[in-house]
């Protein structure tokens, strides 16, 4: 390697005729031998290439000054010389931005090497005990300059650093901001009668070296996505200074006057834009600075961003989303600018993926930054439409996170299913999938559209039905079903969820048999997959369906197959409400005696499950410990039913031997309870331990409750005495 190309990029400048100097007047330089540099030329000068133009009038030549004592090396071709030189190449603009892109497509091509290529690439290393995997990450890594990138550690345009505000290099600077940019004490160093070296290019490359173990390799990509990490502001970083400022132990006054004329001297110059986020609001600078940099179509799109919130904001429950959040927009600009980039160079495809990429952003925040996403998502699928070359890929994949977010996040069914039926279409046959755009494990395309479509038409019937419109939804569902038939590699709790509601729907229709063989293929798949609590789903609608066939018999055995199931699994929860239903059922058909047995079983069940999760914090909490407190008042109340019944039963034979003026004992008896109890005809009263609800019974159902109030009520100590008297005996014998 010669030695000019071991030297150190200093200064890059444009000698131009057409080119005004009063910009450049600082130090002891020649103005004419240092001018801004065209953002046009940014990717030959900074690769130290030389270019003249055939015409007279816009000949121009770019200089490269080398300095190789100025980091105070010796040797030219010293091995920690070349280290510094391969950090010290900059990249272009673009080039920088889209690594991301162009790590794929390296790798892509390096895993496809061939083990002839690959013998090949070992004999030229010279070590032919290189894996493969190590060899297509020496040939990846030989590949990289083809692209016009630097090497490791990456860097990157003085201005396009995140510490340009503190390290400027006087002749790498844009020509539409340099007079902002330019400090207002000159003056440059110069060594040895070598070219000008500013204190901010030396400053940069001391500081570099010493953060750049620990700089991260990361794309510039991944770094607009990465959260904003609050840094103190130090003085000597942070803030206006560009370096710390001297210490003063003994001050006097002439000190103190330096100190002022220093501390003068060390604030940077305010950029325009600064000035101008700080003057207006910040939505409006960034729209401004957009329409400058000449990004229409995103400034576009950012301003209709900006109405919908401003409209939004009127509305009484409008949470401040967009406009309030600095940070938010700065990464919504930062992707727009990315995307339009692409468009500019036609590359429709890519500028999609970085749309969906800022849609899933939004979309990982809460629900109050759902509608930037579902703009974001929106916009890729119309760009994606353009991209006509990959045969519809791109545009099934949008379609398909559009689907998806419409289907699970803003529950609109039916958009969901428009578009996750073309996305179905365009995909199908293809092994496409979204993994690098989600981040997780995916299915092809054609497969997961399939299963999220019925999701969606699940979701669609099960709405109808409950609506009281069933012969609507009956066709969405036999859609799904049919669905189910046709994919080989469904997902079984999906499959299972379309039997389940088909059986619903044939049982609000009046389909009984139809109904019965859809919960018997929900429950084979349920028993398969072993989903103890689906099988006791199953063998309960199975129940209902008998009962409304009026077979009893079988309504009994399903929900004993239930309770079976139940103790089975061991699953308390089941257990209480397989004996709640069975108390129910007996209830129901005049057993009170058995049934207050289960209603017993179930309440003690409840109430243990309860108790337990008093002690447990809320926060891990199961879905059933929801409702269980409902549970344990309406088994309490069902155990009242049951015992009132019997008491009932009782009292109206008491009231039938009482008739007559020859029972004497029995009217007295009736008086006696009559004066310690209230009548009992609109309502009963039942008896707890310190709580009793008041309830009424609907006479329309068997045992519909209707839940009145509740208080507290004391039993008096003689009521129990004459409960316990009362007992059941023939029309002839007294009751005693």
């Amino acid at each position: 390697m010669s030695q000019e190309q071991h030297r150190f990029p200093v200064v890059v400048s444009i000698k131009c005729k057409k080119l005004a100097f009063d910009e450049a007047k600082f130090g002891t330089r020649d103005p004419e031998d240092v001018v801004v540099v065209k953002k046009c030329e940014r990717r030959e000068l900074h690769m130290g290439q030389h270019r003249t133009g055939t015409d007279s009038e816009d000949e121009f030549i770019a200089y490269c000054y080398w300095y190789p004592k100025l980091f105070g090396v010796d040797e030219v071709g010293s091995s920690n010389l070349a280290a510094a030189l391969d950090d010290s190449i900059p990249s272009s603009d673009d080039e920088g931005i889209f690594d991301e892109f162009l790590d794929e497509e390296l790798e892509e091509k390096a895993s496809a090497l061939t083990s002839d290529e690959l013998k090949e690439l070992r004999t030229c290393y010279g070590n032919e005990a290189l894996s493969d995997a190590k060899v297509r990450k020496i040939w990846k890594k030989q590949q990289v300059p083809r692209y016009g990138r630097r090497a490791k550690p990456k860097t990157k345009p003085i201005l396009e650093r995140e510490n340009k505000e503190q390290f400027e290099c006087l002749c790498d600077i844009d020509r539409t901001f340099s007079r902002h940019y330019v400090p207002r004490y000159g003056g440059g160093v110069e060594v040895d009668g070598m070219e000008l070296k500013t204190p901010h290019f030396i400053g940069f490359w001391e500081t570099f070296k010493e953060r750049a173990a620990q700089s991260s390799d990361m794309d510039e990509f991944e770094k607009v996505i990465e959260p904003q990490q609050e840094e103190k502001v130090q003085s000597d970083e942070k803030g206006l200074l560009f370096r710390p400022l001297p210490k003063m132990p003994n001050p006097c006054k002439s000190d103190i006057q330096n100190f002022r004329q220093q501390l003068l001297s060390s604030f940077r110059p305010l950029e325009c834009r600064e000035i101008r986020r700080y003057r207006m609001p910040f939505s409006e600078a960034l729209y401004l600075e957009l329409q400058e940099d000449r990004y229409f179509d995103s400034a576009h799109f950012f301003k209709n961003l900006i109405i919908k919130d401003y409209f939004a904001s009127k509305s009484p429950d409008y949470v401040p989303t967009l406009t309030r959040k600095k940070g938010r927009m700065k990464h919504l600009i930062s992707f727009l600018k990315i995307a339009e980039k692409f468009s500019r160079r036609k590359e429709y495809q890519k500028e999609a993926i970085t749309l969906l990429k800022s849609g899933k952003y939004f979309n990982d925040h809460n629900e109050n930054w759902w509608w930037v996403a579902e703009e974001l998502y929106k916009k890729a699928v119309k760009v994606s439409r353009k991209s006509a070359i990959d045969g519809g890929k791109m545009e099934a994949i949008a379609r398909y996170i559009l689907g998806t977010f419409y289907l699970e996040c803003v529950h609109r069914v039916q958009l969901a299913q428009e578009h996750l039926s073309k996305a179905r279409e365009l995909s199908l046959g293809k092994d496409w999938n979204a993994e690098r755009i989600l981040n997780k494990k995916q299915e092809p395309v054609h497969k997961e559209c399939s299963n999220y479509l019925c999701q969606a038409l699940i979701a669609s019937s099960k709405e109808l039905r409950k609506n009281g419109k069933p012969e609507k939804a009956l066709p969405l569902i036999h859609r799904s079903y049919k669905l189910c038939l046709e994919s080989k590699t469904f997902r079984r709790d999906i499959e299972m969820e379309t039997y389940f509601e088909l059986g619903l729907t044939y049982q609000a229709l009046g389909m009984l048999e139809w109904a019965k063989v859809a919960f018997k293929k929900f429950m084979e798949i349920a028993k398969l997959e072993n989903y103890p609590r689906s099988v006791c789903d199953g063998y309960l609608e199975l129940a209902i369906t008998y009962r409304s066939e009026g077979d009893l018999s079988r309504c009994h055995h399903s929900l004993t197959y239930y309770l079976e199931t139940a103790e089975t699994n061991k699953d308390e929860n089941l257990i209480a409400f397989a004996n709640r239903y069975l108390g129910e059922y007996h209830l129901n058909n005049g057993n009170s005696g058995i049934a207050s047995q289960f209603f017993e079983n179930a309440f003690q069940s409840f109430h243990k499950q309860f108790t337990e999760s008093l002690e447990i914090p809320i926060n891990s909490w199961k879905p059933e410990y929801m409702t269980l407190a409902h549970d344990v008042e309406l088994s309490r109340v069902l155990l009242g039913l049951a015992k009132g019944e019997v008491m009932t039963k009782q009292i109206c034979h008491l009231i039938i031997k009482a008739r007559g003026a020859k029972n004497k004992k029995e009217t007295l008896e009736l008086i006696n309870w009559k004066n310690k109890k209230d009548t009992f005809s609109s309502g009963i009263e039942l008896e707890t331990d310190e709580l009793t609800s008041f309830y009424e019974i609907d006479s329309t159902s068997d045992y519909r409750l209707t839940i009145q109030g509740s208080h507290i009520h004391e039993e008096p100590s003689s009521t129990e005495a004459f409960y316990k008297s009362v007992r059941f005996a023939d029309d002839d014998t007294a009751i005693v």
